[in-house]
């Protein structure tokens, strides 16, 4: 019934959504009943993310709609080719590649660097609190100052993912 709800915002994809609030629940669980800690929620939150997608998107349909799809996306995909080998044949110009598309490509890897730097700091600094906190009250203080400091870091990694993708699809389009 919220799939259905959901189907009718535009844009939306209802499975991602309902597998991301199972996701938040969880953690939320997780965290308040105790069960497992702040620093180490990701994995198995991961893991369920990693087994309810597929059995959401199987649920909505996937299974059956799959083959037509990909059957869809071929035939597009063989007219492509045609008008790109009929276009090839008129053209007379020399087929240089194109500069930008490996400046695009090279500053697109660098972002993507740069994300995964700030997902790898956040681990490190995570297992650096858990290993070197000297007693019980500094743990606390060190703790609050890694929610401030992951907070941080998911803002730059989300930044820099969401600009990774946007130079890669601008230089497509």
């Amino acid at each position: 019934m919220l799939l259905v709800a959901l189907q009718r915002l535009p844009g939306l994809n209802p499975v991602a959504l309902l597998t991301w609030l199972l996701a938040l629940v969880f953690a939320f669980t997780m965290l308040w009943s105790g069960a497992l800690s702040f620093y180490f929620i990701f994995i198995p939150e991961y893991i369920l993310c990693l087994v309810a997608y597929p059995l959401f998107c199987a649920m909505k349909g996937a299974k059956d709609t799959w083959p037509k799809q990909e059957a869809q996306q071929a035939a597009r995909e063989g007219t492509l080719s045609n008008f790109e080998e009929q276009r090839d044949a008129l053209e007379d110009e020399d087929n240089k590649e194109d500069p930008s598309a490996e400046h695009t490509a090279r500053l697109a890897k660098w972002l993507l660097v740069g994300a995964g730097i700030m997902l790898l700091s956040m681990v490190a600094l995570a297992i650096r609190i858990d290993l070197a906190a000297p007693s019980a009250a500094a743990l606390d203080i060190m703790r609050d100052d890694f929610h401030f400091i992951a907070i941080a870091c998911t803002l730059c990694y989300s930044t820099l993912a969401i600009l990774a993708m946007r130079v890669t699809d601008a230089n497509e389009g």
